[in-house]
């Protein structure tokens, strides 16, 4: 008795250039214990590799690529390449253009007063507490009646409130955060953690979130200053949200995921203990700002100690420092890995500015090494001790 073979009826090729096989006709077996579907994948498997390696031949030598990057000259599989580093004349020039944009906005003109009035007291204060103003010092700099003192005393007050605006104004956002945090690190529920993610989307991602196609983003959202043109894909249905947010590694809601990366190749997950550092140091920064405001309002210049007020206004700096230094190099990762908008201002950089770059982050990385490496030569040496 022979052993049964699959018939292949027909095989269609569409496209003049890939050799690309989008559509195979039906196929039939004599038996059914014969398997064409496999058959048939091993048979498109054989005319894709010859395809494309008749197409090496006739196009000489081709860059090596690695895997899920670029090749040699820095250039990605779908032909994304990074734009050149600007110099410090041409980021400056950016950086006002952009800030005089934003400037001109509503929210930015508010913005921009708040700041420059944060600047200003504070830098009054400065200068009055290194005695900068002789004529304030009478009958002397450390006399409750002075000039300075008073001084002191309202720029003090004016810039507690100038903190204020921010720790409270913000809290809502920080409470809700928190109590996503609490959700998922407490009650184990998961979906809290997604909601985190699209918050912070900007420099999170999610576990699993690097094995999603290239080609996954965020569902279009059409208003009146987002309207849709003929161009624009179709809004999703229903049906097609509820599809994509039944991935644990797409954000919710599906709308707030990261938008598909630009090189095509997509960050690994961040670790999870950065976002709890980041939602407990925001919520320490509203925590001390209470004591210092309680210090600030409950006693007066006379009584106050001077150890309250210096305590809490350096912690509540520091905390909102170490979040900013943390979402900065989280978001630093992912950037360098998904790449960057090219704006019509970039110039694309060239395989020398490539291979500068490329040998810039390996000297770092073997730095992160050698440090990583006496750290465990260390622990080896204190558990022999």
């Amino acid at each position: 008795m022979t052993k049964p073979e699959p018939v292949i009826e027909e095989a269609t090729t569409v496209g003049s250039e890939g050799g690309r096989i989008d559509q195979i006709s039906e196929t039939r077996d004599r038996s059914t214990s014969a398997k064409p579907s496999e058959s048939a994948a091993a048979i498109i498997n054989e005319k894709d590799a010859s395809t494309t390696s008749s197409n090496a031949d006739s196009n000489g030598p081709q860059p090596v690529r690695i895997q899920g990057g670029p090749d040699a000259s820095g250039t990605y599989p779908n032909g994304y390449r990074f734009p050149k580093k600007h110099t410090w004349i041409q980021s400056t020039t950016i950086g006002l253009k952009a800030f005089w944009k934003f400037f001109l906005t509503p929210l930015g003109f508010i913005l921009t007063i708040y700041g420059l009035n944060v600047v200003a007291w504070g830098a009054m204060i400065f200068f009055v507490l290194l005695k900068a103003a002789p004529a304030m010092c009478h009958p002397n700099c450390e006399d409750d009646s002075s000039a300075r003192q008073k001084w002191i005393e309202i720029d003090s007050q004016i810039l507690n409130g100038l903190f204020c605006v921010t720790a409270y104004g913000l809290l809502p956002w920080r409470a809700r955060d928190f109590y996503y945090l609490m959700q998922w690190r407490i009650f184990g529920k998961y979906e809290y953690h997604r909601r985190l993610a699209g918050v912070n989307r900007g420099w999170y991602r999610l576990p699993g979130s690097d094995k999603l196609d290239e080609s996954v983003g965020p569902p279009p959202v059409y208003s009146k200053k987002n309207p849709q043109t003929p161009e624009s894909p179709p809004p999703y249905t229903e049906a097609q949200i509820a599809e994509l947010e039944a991935d644990p590694a797409i954000p919710l809601p599906s709308t707030s995921m990261p938008t598909a990366p630009l090189t095509g190749v997509r960050a690994p997950p961040t670790k999870s203990w950065t976002l709890d550092f980041v939602v407990h140091m925001y919520m320490l920064n509203t925590v001390f700002q209470v004591c210092l405001c309680v210090f600030m309002w409950h006693f007066n210049r006379f009584n106050r100690p001077a150890w309250g007020t210096a305590l809490f206004i350096v912690l509540g700096c520091l905390v909102a420092i170490f979040a900013g230094i943390v979402i900065g190099k989280e978001g630093s990762k992912v950037k360098k890995i998904e790449g960057i908008p090219i704006m019509e201002y970039d110039v694309v950089e060239t395989v020398e500015d490539f291979q500068e770059r490329k040998a810039k982050d390996s000297k770092k990385q073997l730095r992160h090494e050698r440090r990583e490496a006496k750290k465990l030569k260390g622990q080896h040496w204190f558990t022999r001790h």
